[in-house]
């Protein structure tokens, strides 16, 4: 007889993705310039709970999605505009984006 492992002991299940219509990127983690109450994530001025996503993953990321069809991208944050890879991040985006109909 075996004896199963316990829950946390196990693998997370893994499903591969078919098709995306949309991908965000928290950019910015939670740094931001304003400190709204009713932020979901308490960003803030002085919240760098998650760091900065980097621009190399971001156009990884770019490149997986052409291939699920992705028709939507967001950016967010915190504040996105905080990052100093933002600019080249929307650039790399408009390049991987779909053609005007």
């Amino acid at each position: 007889m075996t004896v199963p492992l316990p829950l946390l002991d196990r693998p997370a299940p893994q499903v591969r993705l078919a098709h995306l219509d949309q991908l965000w990127f928290q950019v910015t983690g939670t740094l931001c310039n304003l400190t709204c109450r009713h932020c979901f994530i308490s960003a803030s001025p002085h919240n760098r709970s998650f760091g900065f996503l980097d621009l190399e993953t971001v156009q990884r990321l770019l490149a997986e999605s052409a291939a699920l069809g992705v028709k939507e991208y967001y950016f967010t944050g915190g504040e996105p505009f905080l990052h100093p890879d933002m600019v080249a991040m929307l650039e790399a985006t408009l390049a991987h984006g779909r053609p005007p109909c």
